[in-house]
């Protein structure tokens, strides 16, 4: 508790009284068992123990300052890309401690939701390379047995029922595959 340093009678050498937050009859009480050089030493040891408190604030405050420059530096990092830090926190007692507690939980939702993104769209890759390839497939087959038909002059009916068969197969295939990328499209849409 900090006391406040009064002078009674206007000289540096004159009686002074040390009151700490308390009622009026303690102030007299400790007025009255000080006088002369008690109370001298006793504003002595007020100041002594004004300035220890006001030290004591000071280391504080510069320490939470630190605390907080910790706090900038480990967020510009964050801010560059590096989601798996997180910022240091004493104990969420203090203000600032919850302040640390409430970023770094909250970059944990940040980075698993980056994470969750990532594997969708891996999945997304993979699934449209499946795709690709399903529909290669059969307008490649199309395209080769068409064009073998229509090359060979003098091919037999059944050859080119043969070779429309493997046409139609393989465009009913194909038309599997757009449809179910279709269905799949209007589902994901909501």
């Amino acid at each position: 508790m900090l006391g406040e340093l009064r002078q009674r009678d206007g000289s540096l050498g004159g009686d002074h009284e040390c009151v700490l937050d308390a009622d009026p009859a303690d102030a007299r009480e400790v007025d009255a068992r000080f006088d002369g050089d008690d109370a001298d030493e006793f504003s002595y040891a007020c100041a002594i123990a004004a300035t220890l408190a006001v030290e004591a604030a000071t280391e504080n405050i510069a320490l939470k300052y630190k605390l907080f420059e910790a706090m900038s530096q480990t967020a510009r990092q964050i801010n560059e890309g590096d989601l798996s830090l997180r910022v240091a926190t004493e104990t969420s007692t203090t203000e600032i401690g919850e302040l640390g507690h409430a970023l770094n939980s909250m970059l944990d939702g940040i980075e698993q939701s980056f994470k969750e993104r990532e594997a969708t769209e891996q999945r997304l890759r993979r699934f449209l390379s499946d795709a690709s390839h399903e529909l290669r497939t059969p307008v490649a087959v199309i395209s080769g047995e068409s064009e073998l038909a229509l090359a060979r002059e003098g091919r037999s009916e059944a050859e080119l029922r043969e070779a429309l068969t493997v046409i139609r197969a393989e465009s009913t295939r194909l038309r599997a595959a757009i449809d179910d990328l279709f269905f799949l499209t209007r589902a994901d849409a909501g």
